[in-house]
């Protein structure tokens, strides 16, 4: 039965990779500016933000533009000490109702497009009612393609 689940993982993240490869990662980041009215941002280290491009905007995007679905929601976000945490809710889907499986997934999805930006060491998403997840960026994989990834089994793992 676990091999079934984790073959049924594998497929869910390989159709989550195929679609957001072929994604566009240019987004003009310049209509934003390094400023934020969000009690988030005032958080987070002033020269972190600026000597490394990647503020609390930055991450959101990311977040809401290749992780969250319809119906899931970030409860906070914060960066500090090269650690990006997000508290995030995960909705309930028409398709899958495993919330579990969701957040794995999730997980994954936010690994593989915060890996492509620099000025993070650790990614921790806690999600709401199911686990805490965390790993840091040297934890990653790299595939045949020159992707970088976080492993789906040390995902799994965490949600134990």
């Amino acid at each position: 039965m676990k091999k079934v689940f984790l073959l049924f993982v594998i497929s869910i993240f390989s159709i989550v990779l195929v679609a957001c490869s072929g994604e566009v990662e240019n987004e003009a980041n310049a209509d934003k500016g390094n400023e934020s009215g969000e009690k988030k941002q005032e958080e987070q280290p002033e020269e972190k933000s600026e000597q490394n491009g990647f503020n609390v905007d930055k991450a959101k995007e990311i977040l809401e533009d290749h992780v969250l679905k319809e119906n899931d929601e970030i409860k906070d976000l914060t960066i500090s000490n090269g650690e990006i945490k997000a508290v995030i809710e995960i909705g309930d889907n028409d398709m899958i109702n495993d919330k579990t499986l969701l957040a794995q997934v999730a997980y994954s999805s936010a690994g593989d497009e915060f890996l492509k930006h620099e000025g993070w060491e650790v990614l921790t998403i806690d999600f709401v009612g199911l686990a805490e997840v965390s790993m840091n960026r040297n934890e990653k994989e790299t595939d045949d393609n020159d992707l970088d990834y976080f492993p789906m089994g040390k995902i799994i793992d965490q949600f134990e």
